[in-house]
């Protein structure tokens, strides 16, 4: 298989894998995939996955990238935050969280963190369309929640209005039974103290 067959067969995908060319040609020569990426064709995002050099990644696209290399997983925390404009600052790596230990991975095109939380915790996340393909990411709700839960040093009001989350972004469409309900279902009294003293802290400072 030559380069532009590949390019042909799979640029219009996010990631592509060294198990869908064997699908394609049974006999290619992994070798290939060495040579590509010594002249910078292709990058790895994770083990026998791959992604063209050219291909221009939006947000959406690294979300679907780290839902693929750590399973079960799902976008949060600060990358959820920024999607959703609720904190100003671009975010430097893709952060999600997971039922798997914690860990960071280094790939060619950037870092991916993945916090882990309990597996009974794992909910609160919907599936979005992107193009041809589909990625999970937190409610916002949700993501704010699993902040704070993972963000434990963060307990007074001063540390809230340093993250100088967008009022209007935080309230628009906020749904309060789902942040209740997730609530209850943390079941962690001081996580409830914070997330009301970060709710009431936003609402003052609007």
């Amino acid at each position: 298989m030559k380069y532009i067959e590949l390019y042909n067969l799979f640029k219009n995908k996010t990631v592509f894998s060294i198990q869908e060319i064997y699908i394609i040609e049974p006999n290619f020569d992994k070798r290939r995939i060495s040579e590509w990426k010594k002249k910078w064709y292709i990058k790895s995002v994770s083990k026998w996955r791959y992604t063209f050099s050219e291909k221009t990644l939006w947000d959406e696209d690294y979300f679907i990238i780290a839902n693929i290399i750590n399973q079960p997983s799902y976008i949060s925390c600060e990358s959820a935050l920024y999607y959703y404009n609720l904190i100003p600052e671009w975010v430097f790596m893709t952060t999600s969280i997971t039922s798997k230990k914690t860990i960071d991975y280094q790939t060619d095109i950037g870092k991916f963190r993945y916090n882990k939380i309990s597996a009974r915790l794992l909910f609160g996340f919907k599936l979005v369309n992107w193009i041809n393909w589909k990625f999970k990411i937190a409610y916002k709700e949700k993501a704010i929640l699993d902040f704070l839960y993972l963000k434990s040093q963060l307990k007074t009001e001063k540390d809230f209005l340093d993250l100088r989350i967008d009022s209007d972004e935080f309230f628009d469409g906020f749904d309060y039974s789902r942040r209740e309900l997730y609530l209850k279902q943390f079941n962690k009294k001081t996580l409830t103290q914070r997330a009301q003293l970060l709710f009431t802290t936003i609402q003052k400072n609007a």
